[in-house]
């Protein structure tokens, strides 16, 4: 059964989808949060193997009211998505932000590259 979530993230609110034990975040949303271009970043995601691999299509109903199918992403890999994005496309308001994110992820995977 799928069940419609909110989750935080940069301090935003996010819709997200439960399905099973994976929690998916849709991208086409995320992209006007953020301020990029929807498909753009859809083109990216087909174009890096790992995502397109753990990217989904479901069916989900806007605030239009009409449904259509969206692309989603596990929310393990919105992570990895995220250190791709360039922050000068972002938002002005959320560049701050994500460039500390991004930093916050190099470090620990720096951390982690010697467990392997």
């Amino acid at each position: 059964m799928n069940t419609a979530l909110k989750i935080k993230f940069l301090g935003l609110e996010l819709s997200a989808l439960q399905v099973g034990e994976v929690v998916y975040v849709p991208i086409t949303p995320l992209c006007h949060v953020l301020g990029l271009c929807p498909s753009g970043q859809n083109s990216r995601i087909h174009r890096t193997a790992t995502l397109a691999a753990a990217a989904r299509l479901f069916k989900t109903t806007g605030t239009d009211g009409k449904t259509r199918q969206m692309l989603f992403l596990p929310v393990e890999h919105l992570y990895g998505w995220l250190m791709g994005v360039e922050v000068e496309r972002l938002r002005p308001e959320l560049c701050k932000r994500m460039t500390g994110y991004q930093r916050a992820c190099r470090a620990a995977l720096a951390r982690e590259g010697g467990a392997a």
